[in-house]
């Protein structure tokens, strides 16, 4: 394969989620869940500044892709968005717990997860995937997938780090 179709390619990634894990010490930062209309702006400016500068690239999302992609889907619940701030409370990360629903079984995925880039490295991700894990656990569900691409090799290291292998 060349270079740009291996950047290209999706990967598909999942963990069991078996004993519950100790919560990442992030001092100074706290998590909290989506508080209304407000926070939409602070989502998007973490998942556009987290985004920059990826190869493959993504484009800035709106408001408008906001609500079509995260409000106006059946699985959304205020409960299921995570927000990182700083003791100032500044938002610096952010994930989505989404749902994919099959034939057989709805299946729990990570929908956006992102940290600004001066924030990276001091375990965010990390915290912000142990609420959504938890949040998965206590639902009952038994592992948690995802998907992302290849050419996101920071992004991929810390799913595997974290536990996630090949679906």
């Amino acid at each position: 394969k060349t270079r740009f179709l291996e950047i290209l390619e999706k990967i598909h990634l999942r963990k069991r989620l078996t004993e519950a894990q100790p919560r990442p010490d992030t001092s100074g930062v706290r998590v909290r869940t989506y508080a209304g209309a407000d926070d939409i702006l602070a989502w998007l400016a973490i998942r556009n500044g987290a985004c920059a500068g990826l190869d493959p690239a993504v484009r800035d999302w709106t408001a408008a892709d906001f609500r079509r992609e995260v409000l106006h889907q059946p699985w959304w619940r205020p409960e299921r968005l995570w927000l990182a701030q700083t003791e100032s409370a500044m938002p610096v990360g952010t994930v989505v717990l989404a749902e994919r629903r099959g034939a057989a079984a709805t299946v729990p995925v990570v929908h956006w997860l992102g940290v600004l880039p001066a924030a990276r490295s001091r375990g965010i991700a990390r915290l912000l995937m142990w609420h959504l894990e938890s949040s998965c656990r206590a639902a009952g569900w038994p592992e948690v997938q995802l998907e992302t691409h290849r050419g996101w090799s920071q992004a991929v290291a810390l799913y595997r780090h974290l536990g996630y292998e090949h679906v």
